[in-house]
């Protein structure tokens, strides 16, 4: 099996690092986090990289897996969160002013990232962005196939549980109590994702 010489989540993959890159660049457009003081980066991953790329006066990672790689510094620039957001978040209502699952509601069934979505909505400030990413319904044979060769962390792509398409996406948005006329979804990296942008 093929060593990395730097992980992003807990499986290897030759794009990992490329991809992650991505999801984080379109996260940081929609987030607007100029006016932010605090964030919430759900299922931040094995290496917390998505908030250590961003400048937010208070940032809290959540994963269900613990950290490795992560130096004296890094810690202190971060509060890290050991607990499986589909099951809640374990903080207190309108606690924070921004929140992202970037690559993370695939790897729920549909009524956890329902209940995920519906916790994210309770934790946001009144006027608060959540900014989600997730694999586009039609792009799981190429994932799957990215993922034998691995492109992809196989061991990603085989938990993914949930696929979504925009109206299945919007709808789970506005379930969870989102104003339909205050989200926006939409498509990148050539269709293969999906991102979402939901104010308070």
């Amino acid at each position: 099996m093929i060593k990395p010489t730097r992980r992003i989540t807990r499986g290897f993959g030759l794009l990992e690092i490329f991809l992650s890159s991505q999801r984080a660049k379109k996260a940081r457009r929609l987030l607007l986090l100029k006016s932010a003081h605090s964030l919430l980066d759900i299922g931040c991953g094995f290496t917390p990289a998505f908030l250590l790329s961003v400048a937010c006066p208070c940032k809290v990672g959540i994963d269900r897996h613990p950290w490795q790689g992560l130096d004296a510094d890094m810690r202190h620039s971060l509060r890290l969160v050991r607990s499986d957001a589909g099951i809640g978040l374990p903080f207190g209502s309108s606690t924070f002013d921004r929140v992202t699952a970037l690559a993370i509601v695939e790897h729920l069934v549909m009524t956890k990232a329902q209940s995920m979505t519906a916790e994210v909505y309770r934790v946001l400030r009144p006027g608060g962005v959540f900014v989600l990413t997730t694999p586009t319904r039609w792009s799981r044979p190429i994932l799957e196939t990215l993922a034998r060769f691995y492109f992809v962390s196989p061991e990603e792509v085989g938990e993914h549980a949930t696929y979504f398409s925009q109206e299945s996406l919007l709808n789970m948005l506005t379930g969870a109590g989102f104003d339909r006329q205050r989200v926006r979804v939409g498509t990148f990296e050539a269709g293969l994702n999906l991102w979402a942008q939901a104010v308070k």
